[in-house]
């Protein structure tokens, strides 16, 4: 297993400005001691990238996908305009990790917690969603 460090945000010069984050790695991997899965471990799989972004491009949710703050739900950091898969540079090693990119569009906020260092580094929050109207069920949406 190896850890998730990915190569930290990349820094956004102006609200609007849209750029390529990684979110979500795939492999598997040893969670920090804070994660709230109790085995430490987290398997994603091609699979579960693949439904991740279809279920974006499909729009399930139907609403936008932001990029918030702990996780809160408030405040929008960048909203999430694409999503594809393809590889990015590991934070410590440089090795080329696949994984789910996400192509965000930054509002002002977004833009100074990152120029301020406040914010370096990004946590996906992904899982079931039951479609309220239609009761259709989603295994993995972000």
């Amino acid at each position: 297993m190896t850890d998730t460090r990915w190569v930290t945000t990349t820094l956004a010069e102006s609200p609007g400005q849209v750029t390529s984050v990684p979110i979500l790695p795939i492999g598997s991997f040893k969670l920090p001691n804070h994660s709230r899965r109790k085995d430490g471990k987290l398997d994603i799989t091609q699979a579960v990238a693949d439904e991740l972004v279809a279920n974006f491009e499909a729009k399930v949710l139907k609403t936008d996908i932001r990029f918030d703050l702990e996780h809160d739900f408030r405040e929008a950091a960048a909203w999430i305009v694409g999503l594809s898969i393809g590889t990015f540079p590991h934070a410590v090693t440089g090795e080329d990790m696949p994984g789910l990119i996400a192509e965000v569009e930054w509002t002002p906020m977004g833009v100074q917690a990152l120029a301020d260092k406040t914010y370096r580094y990004v946590s996906a929050a992904f899982g079931p969603y039951v479609d309220e109207e239609s009761g259709e069920k989603y295994a993995n949406v972000l």
